[in-house]
């Protein structure tokens, strides 16, 4: 029997949901997946037809909350209308949002993530893409509305907003506030940052700068390494011709 689409996501949803759990419970390193679907009562081998592996369950948590924050904003009322920075917070803040009730689980993962980033980036890179695809889509309603100049190098700004996303994310796990409220503050005052980036063309500037002294200084490099090969060229010849 065929299985739905929304069957589908509900066993992804279920199997994602448990290895939540078991994470919590034990760790990350003693989750299995074959625990994991028993837990979400789905046969071990359909569980591996979802995710191959460990660290793609695991990170799979973090590509449904972020989808799960970009519905509850197109729900918004006249979110369309939102300044790039409305836009930007909004979708921060529903992120958070969308983590709270598993933040221990949040904080286990993000840990795992640095302790093996050759595993764990690979699996966070659906997420990076799809978040920096929000990011991209924000900034260009904000360019064809006039709000920000159009920019040559927009992809670089727009990558760079992953680095703020994971700052933010980290300061949160950190935050003992009431109600989170240094986040808050955190989120407003770095996008006011980032935004007076965005507006003030700085990225544009300096990476012309580096292509400048790139091409400018780069036959002077490459004089300097053939010179220095030149040397040690001479400098090996003239030892072998002395132990003759």
């Amino acid at each position: 029997m065929k299985v739905t689409k929304e069957k589908r996501a509900e066993i992804r949803r279920a199997l994602v949901a448990a290895a939540v759990e078991i994470v919590v419970e034990k760790g990350l390193s003693d989750m299995t997946i074959r625990e994991v679907a028993a837990r979400a009562e789905v046969a071990p081998g359909t569980a591996y037809k979802y995710f191959p592996n460990r660290d793609q369950l695991v990170y799979a948590y973090f590509e449904l909350k972020l989808s799960d924050a970009a519905c509850s904003l197109e729900a918004l009322p006249n979110f369309a209308d939102f300044s790039l920075k409305e836009k930007l917070q909004a979708l921060l803040e529903a992120l958070l949002a969308e983590y709270l009730p598993e933040r221990e689980f949040v904080a286990i993962a993000l840990r795992g993530l640095i302790d093996s980033p050759f595993h764990a980036f690979g699996a966070m890179n659906v997420v990076k893409r799809e978040l920096l695809g929000l990011v991209a889509k924000y900034l260009n309603e904000a360019v064809e509305k006039g709000q920000f100049p159009a920019s040559s190098h927009q992809g670089f700004v727009v990558r760079t907003f992953w680095d703020v996303t994971t700052l933010i994310i980290l300061y949160w796990l950190n935050d003992d506030s009431e109600n989170f409220t240094r986040s808050s503050q955190f989120i407003d005052q770095g996008l006011d940052l980032y935004v007076a980036l965005v507006q003030s063309g700085i990225a544009d500037k300096a990476i012309r700068l580096g292509g400048f002294l790139l091409k400018n200084h780069m036959h002077e490099h490459l004089s300097l390494i053939g010179n220095l090969f030149g040397s040690l060229s001479n400098l090996r010849q003239g030892g072998n011709g002395g132990a003759l």
